[in-house]
């Protein structure tokens, strides 16, 4: 046999862990050699990053490069015993951090299990571990997680169901509370569409994203255009093909100011740089009210009476499942000239995101709260000063997009099963 094979094979049995990393190599490149390579990031790099972090100058020369989870392994020479650890480096985020890789073995007598559970990294079938301890160890982990992320079902007495088409998301009510526009993502039947409150009258009106609608008359914003990044207005009354471009970029949805008067939205300067803007509804004297220095600004909605505006600090994604690594961000509230910033809720283990319309005549402000791989999506409540905030509709499903009505007493959001991973339909709820 190779003696390069017969070293792969006993490394992989030791570990426990074969069929479930990709092995790349096992040594460190010779000179004249090319470099190995996991996902953009060379083996080098990956080296130099761990050794800057807890990791720090203790790296042997094996490692692996796991390509589903873009990260490299570089093994460790730290003695624990029962454990074979190994610094993972984060291609994407440039980071790293130590797996313990404990097989469970031998536990040191004040390990516990949720202790052993969060220092291993574990595969989603533990049947592809060939160590049979490990093996086990993953199975009681998952286990301690499905009981630990158990959510307590929370409903309002009146959810109702609206629309009966799946793929449906981005709700918002017309003036007088009588209709409602969304967005649907099927592919080959994409689109804005209306409906009456009741579910009656379905109509498909245009292309686009993200509506919402003026709390005084019949005209509409979306995102549209080439490539879906540009901010349009139309009117109903007069018919989609009038439609006008107000702002050329836009990250998601706008929001209206409540005499319909002027438009709030995010535009991106870069991966790393969004900021709020506002622009009257006609298309003129855009005024950006966030800079560079507020960091990644995005999510605006006004208040009630347009004096102040919420959003969001903070990158995050809108699309449920869209993240591949856990987001925090923050939510804040400014003067409607971009003066007197704060923050006001900042819970540090979730990404929180805002919708159109989310201010209403109470100082009550809606948002969806998601986790990383915890949680299923929810759509919460909170004071306008930080206080209070609490769940409003949470259970198995995915909760999102909340929008009041101009009354703020009518909500509507969207719900889907969570093993579907995309939108489902447009329900409605009252709020006292």
């Amino acid at each position: 046999m190779n003696p390069k094979i017969l070293i792969i094979s006993i490394i992989l049995i030791a570990l426990g862990i074969g069929g479930f990393l990709v092995w790349k190599n096992i040594s460190i490149p010779k000179e004249g050699i090319p470099e190995e390579v996991c996902t953009g990031m060379t083996l080098t790099e990956a080296r130099e990053i761990a050794r800057s972090s807890e990791c720090g100058d203790r790296l042997k020369d094996t490692y692996i490069c796991n390509e589903d989870t873009g990260t490299w392994w570089i093994d460790l020479d730290i003695e624990k015993e029962g454990c074979n650890p190994a610094c993972v480096v984060n291609v994407k985020t440039k980071t790293a951090a130590i797996n313990w890789r404990c097989t469970g073995v031998i536990l040191e007598p004040e390990a516990t299990l949720r202790e052993l559970c969060e220092e291993n990294s574990w595969p989603p079938d533990c049947n592809y571990i060939s160590h049979l301890p490990t093996r086990e160890l993953c199975e009681k982990c998952k286990e301690l997680r499905i009981e630990e992320e158990k959510v307590e079902t929370i409903e309002p007495a009146d959810l109702t169901q609206v629309t009966f088409l799946n793929y449906c998301s981005d709700p918002d009510w017309s003036s007088n509370g009588s209709q409602i526009i969304f967005e649907r993502q099927k592919e080959g039947d994409r689109g804005i569409y209306l409906i009456n409150a009741d579910g009656t009258g379905l109509t498909k009106i245009g292309l686009g994203h993200n509506p919402s609608w003026s709390p005084v008359d019949n005209r509409i914003i979306y995102r549209g255009g080439d490539p879906w990044r540009s901010l349009f207005l139309v009117d109903l009354d007069e018919g989609w093909e009038n439609k006008v471009k107000l702002v050329d970029q836009i990250n998601e949805h706008g929001g209206w100011s409540p005499d319909g008067k002027k438009i709030v939205y995010d535009s991106p300067h870069s991966s790393e740089s969004s900021s709020i803007w506002v622009v009257n509804s006609d298309g003129s004297e855009k005024t950006r009210l966030t800079t560079n220095e507020d960091g990644y600004c995005m999510g605006p909605s006004f208040n009630y009476d347009g004096s102040k505006i919420v959003y969001l600090k903070g990158f995050t994604t809108y699309a449920v499942g869209g993240s591949e690594s856990e987001e925090i961000n923050e939510i804040w509230v400014m003067d409607s000239d971009g003066s007197n910033k704060h923050m006001i809720y900042t819970p540090g283990d979730s990404s929180q995101l805002i919708f159109q319309r989310a201010w209403n005549k109470n100082n009550k402000i809606l948002f969806m709260r998601t986790w990383y791989h915890k949680y299923p999506p929810q759509v919460w409540i909170i004071n306008s000063d930080g206080s209070d905030p609490k769940s409003l509709v949470a259970g198995s499903d995915v909760f999102g997009d909340p929008v009041w009505d101009n009354s703020g007493t009518k909500v509507a959001i969207s719900k889907s099963p969570l093993q579907l991973m995309v939108p489902g339909d447009i329900w409605i709820f009252s709020y006292k």
